[in-house]
């Protein structure tokens, strides 16, 4: 992926900080912090914004926070016909890999 880098990373910084708060210190969130929440929690990109040992409880946070906004039911219901279609597409490949012994798929 291509990252541009801001002149001033203050502004992400702060954004950042306060989604954190909402997430790990449980703060009521505002109404455009939900609406963020909403949209990267069903992309599943809180991991990107919480340490990686508090992951679980920001996933599970950020879910209660989307579903009580517009924004988190948008995006779930726009992108589950991708998710559905693209494991519909994997499947088959799945179930035709050359598996060892022990079940564990060949080349992976």
């Amino acid at each position: 992926m291509t990252r541009f880098p801001t002149l001033d990373s203050a502004p992400e910084r702060d954004l950042r900080g306060r989604l954190r708060d909402v997430l790990l210190a449980d703060r009521e969130p505002t109404e455009d912090r939900a609406l963020l929440v909403g949209l990267l929690e069903p992309l599943g990109l809180i991991d990107s914004i919480v340490p990686r040992d508090r992951r679980r409880g920001a996933r599970g946070r950020a879910k209660a926070v989307a579903e009580q906004g517009i924004a988190g039911t948008a995006v779930r219901d726009a992108i589950r016909p991708m998710q559905t279609a693209v494991r519909a597409a994997i499947a088959p490949l799945l179930m035709s890999a050359p598996t060892d012994r022990a079940g564990t798929t060949k080349g992976a």
